[in-house]
């Protein structure tokens, strides 16, 4: 199951120079700033969205995720929590003023509660605060 983390321009109008930030805490382990691998994103139409993968894009962007992912493979993930919070600062046409979207926080992990299945479950819990 995958993890995506989307963006999507609410907006009236299109939105210019989107700069995400995100910061990725693994369970027992340090909080990492994970914002620099979020590729440019020049503008965004309304109703337009993007998005990105949390376990190819985010989770390597972790020190101790990635190596343990590296080493491991995906399982390296099961039954770790994840935390993430994410926001994006963006210019509304013909402003020189970022404007700032409110940051949203998750935590997450993945499991595999019936071992003779081996399925793979993916849990989302918005974080409050």
């Amino acid at each position: 199951m995958r993890a995506v983390l989307k963006i999507q321009n609410v907006c009236s109008e299109a939105v210019e120079r989107i700069f995400c930030h995100a910061a990725l805490g693994q369970e027992g382990g340090t909080v990492q700033d994970v914002s620099a691998v979020f590729p440019p994103v020049p503008s965004l139409s309304p109703g337009k969205e993007v998005s990105w993968d949390v376990y190819d894009l985010l989770l390597p962007a972790h020190p101790g995720a990635a190596s343990k992912a590296h080493m491991f493979g995906y399982r390296a993930a099961m039954n770790w929590r994840f935390d993430l919070s994410a926001s994006a600062e963006y210019l509304l046409p013909g402003s020189s003023e970022t404007e700032q979207a409110p940051v949203g926080r998750w935590s997450f992990h993945w499991s595999v509660p019936e071992t003779s299945t081996g399925a793979v479950v993916l849990t989302i819990d918005e974080a409050k605060g």
